[in-house]
């Protein structure tokens, strides 16, 4: 079947040149779609903000990321992540002793910040060894605060991309504030991979950065090494909070929705440990309840919003015929049914008695 008109369902035309799938199987054909070994479906520039360099996440060439994925990639083995455990166990500890010390007040805690403040403080002590201390501190950091002031530049970016027409309005939403935020926010993250560069060899524990400058490496010498560094390391802490973060408040959320849920989850972890010291990365994995209650957390709380767009090659996805050029999404929340409950079925595990 070549796709050409409206389909309602699993295949939806959303604009002239733009087709969403919600199948299991689309999403198969076009993230393993590669040819030696370089992706055939490509990135679009929805991501492109002006830098000039896509980074690693939000590079549309294939051969460069690929480039870059060689020197990352490694940085997730099972050996890398082992050495980063000790880091994650402390921010974690510290987030449990914090909710023990405010959390039974009467105000309560307003949750959604707090988990905000521990995926950004371990991500960027993860990424490149930058203590934020916003948790210690209770209070956004100066380079928190300034990369949530320019989220709605971002969104208007976008918008424009995929409205070219409306990219005059989007002038009137970009005050002088918003863009002297986002000039802050350049020279800050700057000055971070700045310091970063200087310490290299010299950190407190193994962070991602290793794997993009080893400590041996000769620092940058044209602006154009540092930005594509800065890129990188913006990208990774990206993605090291803003998923960590919404995979954290969907759990809780559901944990709060579903009181049996949330019962059988406690009496298989009060089972298995005495006390909280004894928890480890390697005996949870023994926990079949809570696995699968993640497990079914990322389907029913997926933390990808964009449809990671692609353009098409010209190849057929589950059995339809994409022509050259069309851009494809993926949408997640069609493609994971949301039933009134957490159902039983992905809950693998039997709850103890």
């Amino acid at each position: 079947m070549v796709f050409g008109g409206c389909y309602s369902g699993e295949v939806v035309r959303v604009a002239p040149n733009e087709v969403v799938f919600s199948t299991p199987q689309a999403a198969l054909d076009i993230y393993n779609a590669a040819a030696m070994g370089r992706e055939t479906w490509v990135k679009t520039d929805l991501m492109d903000f002006g830098t000039g360099d896509g980074g690693f996440i939000w590079e549309e060439d294939p051969i460069k990321r690929r480039e870059v994925a060689k020197k990352i990639v490694p940085a997730f083995s099972t050996k890398a992540v082992r050495a980063k455990q000790a880091t994650v166990h402390m921010y974690i500890d510290l987030f449990v002793d914090k909710m023990k010390e405010i959390g039974g007040k009467a105000e309560g805690v307003e949750i959604t910040k707090w988990l905000l403040w521990l995926s950004v403080d371990m991500s960027a002590d993860l990424t490149y060894g930058r203590e934020m201390h916003q948790m210690r501190d209770e209070k956004n950091s100066v380079f928190l605060e300034t990369l949530l002031g320019t989220n709605l530049l971002g969104t208007l970016m976008q918008v424009s991309k995929k409205f070219p027409l409306l990219s005059p309005l989007a002038l009137l939403f970009t005050s002088p504030k918003l863009l002297k935020l986002l000039s802050k926010f350049s020279k800050l993250n700057s000055e971070e991979v700045q310091k970063r560069i200087d310490n290299r060899g010299m950190t407190k524990h193994p962070d991602f950065f290793d794997y993009m400058l080893p400590a041996n490496s000769p620092a940058p010498t044209s602006k154009k090494q540092k930005v594509h560094l800065e890129q990188v390391a913006f990208q990774l802490f990206i993605a090291g909070f803003d998923p960590v973060q919404i995979t954290f408040y969907g759990c809780l959320f559901f944990l709060v929705k579903e009181p049996s849920v949330y019962a059988n989850l406690v009496g298989e972890i009060r089972t298995e440990f005495q006390s909280y010291s004894d928890i480890t990365p390697e005996s949870l994995v023994n926990l079949e309840y809570l696995q699968a209650f993640i497990q079914e957390t990322f389907r029913m709380y997926y933390p990808g919003a964009t449809g990671f767009p692609r353009r098409s090659p010209g190849a057929t996805v589950d059995g339809i015929y994409v022509p050259k050029g069309l851009l494809r999404n993926h949408s997640q929340f069609a493609l994971f049914p949301r039933p009134a409950q957490l159902p039983s079925r992905a809950l693998v595990a039997k709850g103890p008695s």
